[in-house]
């Protein structure tokens, strides 16, 4: 099943986290220089998806059952993998820095792997 999303976000960043997750995406441990070059901080119930530049994200969301093994690496500029502890069964896509929530999935709890495709890596 496929979401779209298209909203605004700053700080070069947007999350996707567990609701009743408690996490602090400001902390020095979070946005390290590792996650930097990664595009990817990860913490408790918290993902981190780290954009170009500030403004404009669009994107889709697929849940799968199994990992996707057939795509195009062509296509993409960067993609990162990590992992998301959902024990809350709601799973948000949140802007930076206000948290707004711009997507919002009923999901089964559990441990779900993450990977971002990102192409059009560029500012302007």
């Amino acid at each position: 099943m496929k979401h779209k999303f298209d909203f605004s976000t700053t700080h070069n960043q947007f999350y996707i986290v567990d609701k009743e997750a408690d996490y602090d995406t400001g902390a020095d441990s979070f946005w390290t220089d590792e996650a930097h070059i990664s595009r990817m901080p990860l913490g408790y119930g918290v993902v981190g998806v780290g954009t170009e530049c500030y403004g404009p994200v669009r994107g889709e969301l697929t849940v799968l059952s199994e990992a996707n093994t057939e795509y195009d690496l062509s296509n993409y500029n960067h993609i990162v993998e990590g992992n998301l502890e959902l024990n809350s069964g709601i799973l948000q896509i949140t802007s930076c820095p206000n948290n707004d929530i711009e997507l919002e999935l009923n999901m089964t709890p559990g441990h779900y792997a993450i990977r971002v495709y990102s192409s059009i890596l560029k500012c302007g």
